[in-house]
């Protein structure tokens, strides 16, 4: 069972069609439902641990892959503490889900955002650059994912993806 926590939104519900294609088994966590798979969403956010607590509880079967597509990254955020509260704090609320349910598989979608403006030809290797409270908060965010995986590196699994529009 995979789990989409933010899956009701463009990439979410992309990649929910592609798994249900597939047919591998999911279900998407989001502060709202969206239009493409109502009947398998659970609301809670990001922000509140009881409510992922609770919404984990309705799930059938033990999560094997979290994929955290959650983020607060338009421009123009108000309050900008969103920026903190759902990016990084949301990722230790995630980590701590995944402690909780017992996943060890955990993909974070994160943002090439945290280059910054970087030289041409930059790649993966390029240090962070990043110029905004979107691309900062996503760089905290990798740091607490990769901090959750070395508590246990030889069972847990991360993937970190960047990317673009």
């Amino acid at each position: 069972m995979i789990v989409l926590i933010g899956g009701s939104g463009f990439i979410g519900t992309r990649l929910a069609q592609r798994l249900e294609q597939a047919a591998i088994p999911f279900v998407i966590i989001d502060k709202q439902t969206g239009a493409a798979f109502p009947d398998r969403t659970l609301t809670a956010d990001v922000r509140d641990p009881a409510s992922l607590r609770a919404a984990s509880q309705q799930i059938a079967g033990s999560p094997g892959t979290i994929v955290n597509l959650a983020a607060e990254h338009r421009d123009d955020v108000r309050p900008r503490s969103l920026y903190d509260e759902v990016n990084v704090q949301g990722a230790g609320h995630v980590c701590d889900l995944a402690r909780a349910t017992g996943v060890t598989r955990l993909v974070f979608t994160s943002s090439v955002a945290v280059y910054g403006f970087a030289p041409p030809d930059s790649d993966e290797s390029a240090p962070p650059n990043y110029f905004n409270e979107y691309g900062r908060t996503k760089w905290e965010a990798e740091q607490v994912y990769r901090r959750w995986q070395s508590e246990d590196p030889d069972t847990r699994s991360l993937v970190i993806v960047r990317p673009t529009v």
